[in-house]
């Protein structure tokens, strides 16, 4: 970072300041802030569906599991190292990607319709479609008049 970038960009400048810290010392004391970033997800949709896709690469679909409950969805499941990490020699110069068992819970913007819900896992992405549970969808009332 330019010091001049960060005195022309104030809020830019301690966001990536903000960044770079925590990448600093997550690698040395891993929070729980760290590990819920996993897996990395995009969610969008209409008044009566949402769509979630996570990044899950090296995962076996059979350890992923999802739970609906109303309006939250959790993805749990875990990733199991590749076995070169199994080798007392290997020296690792970098290791980003997180091992091991991870749960990522994600609130929705309205409740869902649980047995309609539908995951498919294809090239390490898991796409989840969610449809809108029919007691939560907006209804219009006709005004009577006198």
């Amino acid at each position: 970072m330019v010091f001049r970038e960060f005195f022309t960009e104030p809020w830019q400048g301690l966001d990536m300041l903000q960044q770079e810290m925590n990448r600093l010392f997550g690698e040395f004391f891993p929070t729980p802030e760290r590990t819920a970033r996993f897996p990395l997800v995009n969610m969008w949709g209409t008044e009566n569906e949402v769509v979630i896709t996570a990044e899950l690469s090296g995962i076996n679909a059979n350890e992923l599991e999802l739970n609906v409950v109303a309006d939250t969805l959790t993805i749990q499941g875990k990733r199991i190292p590749p076995p070169e990490g199994e080798a007392k020699d290997v020296v690792y110069h970098r290791k980003e990607r997180v091992m091991g068992d991870f749960k990522r819970t994600l609130k929705l913007p309205f409740r869902i319709e649980a047995e309609k819900v539908e995951a498919k896992y294809e090239k390490g992405v898991l796409e989840i479609k969610l449809p809108r549970a029919e007691q939560d969808k907006p209804r219009q009332i006709k005004v009577q008049g006198s």
